[in-house]
């Protein structure tokens, strides 16, 4: 258009993302901290995600499936139709097809499933699963020979078109190492110690991003505060969050592999701290106002 390069899908899924967000902020039936929670993750959704908007990567659609599957399981209430929860195993499994570091958040379908267990619930499950991730399998066995690329642990095939297992493992190696350390040769990476690499690692990402690590270092303090108010719903997203990052930062730590976890983590550590500080009416006018600031840009 204009030879400009324009997708679509990223800005339609933003606008289903924030038409989802500002009907259950203006819900009263909301629960007031998890309505501070989506005020916020309003905000750094939109602060972060608008401006890569129209990039062909799979980062930003990933971050709005999983800010859109972990809210779908919020709301998820056991009185609601088998669809409700079919849907956000649809989205939990289209989020782990497009990024594979986002293989914990499949935990969010365990709570549901063993709560109001059906068989006709678990095969269905087993249906999606299958519709939505064979072709992802089937995809990755034809263009490279494994079930997962690169990943050699999962060698089960042995074709004429399969890429060497040696150069399988560099492939990953090189994955893991340019995340950590990317103007780095990937050997040389492999030989330093997490106490090598964190601080040179840590130094070069922004301030927003460096604020967003140390508010997620936070975790474990805020899921005793959660435990202590009683609030299991978000006490179960936030330790899948923090298996989601852990498994992040093992495997390839480049901030924006994880940018839906971030946002809800430390949406949720925010909210939590608003929530204890009783300043939900604030936000709440303060969030109307953005709404219409992006309404008026758009």
């Amino acid at each position: 258009f204009g030879g400009i390069l324009i997708y679509p899908f990223n800005g339609l899924a933003f606008i289903v993302l924030l038409i989802k967000i500002f009907t259950l902020i203006r819900n009263s039936k909301t629960e007031s901290i998890n309505r501070l929670v989506y005020i916020f993750v309003f905000f750094i959704a939109t602060l972060l995600l608008i401006v890569q908007i129209n990039s062909p990567q799979p980062d930003v659609i990933c971050a709005i499936l999983i800010i859109y599957s972990i809210i779908q399981f919020i709301e998820l209430d056991a009185r609601m139709p088998i669809n409700n929860f079919l849907l956000l195993a649809g989205l939990v499994f289209l989020t782990i097809t497009f990024k594979l570091s986002s293989l914990f958040l499949a935990l969010l379908l365990l709570p549901v499933l063993v709560k109001s267990f059906s068989w006709k619930t678990f095969f269905s499950l087993v249906g999606i699963g299958v519709v939505i991730i064979l072709p992802f399998h089937i995809r990755n066995y034809y263009l490279s020979g494994y079930l997962i690329y690169p990943f050699p642990a999962l060698d089960l095939f042995d074709v004429d078109w399969k890429i060497p297992l040696r150069y399988v493992q560099i492939e990953k190696w090189k994955v893991e190492t340019w995340a950590r350390l990317p103007h780095v040769p990937f050997s040389e990476v492999l030989e330093k110690s997490i106490s090598e690499w964190f601080p040179m690692w840590f130094s070069v990402k922004t301030s927003i991003q460096q604020a967003i690590l140390v508010i997620c270092a936070l975790t474990p303090i805020t899921l005793m505060v959660l435990i202590w108010k009683k609030k299991h719903k978000l006490l179960i997203v936030q330790s899948i969050l923090l298996f989601n990052l852990l498994f992040w930062f093992y495997q390839a730590p480049n901030f924006r592999f994880a940018l839906g976890f971030f946002f809800m983590s430390t949406a949720i550590t925010v909210g939590l701290v608003l929530y204890l500080l009783s300043v939900e009416k604030l936000l709440r006018k303060a969030f109307v106002l953005e709404f219409v600031i992006i309404l008026l840009l758009g």
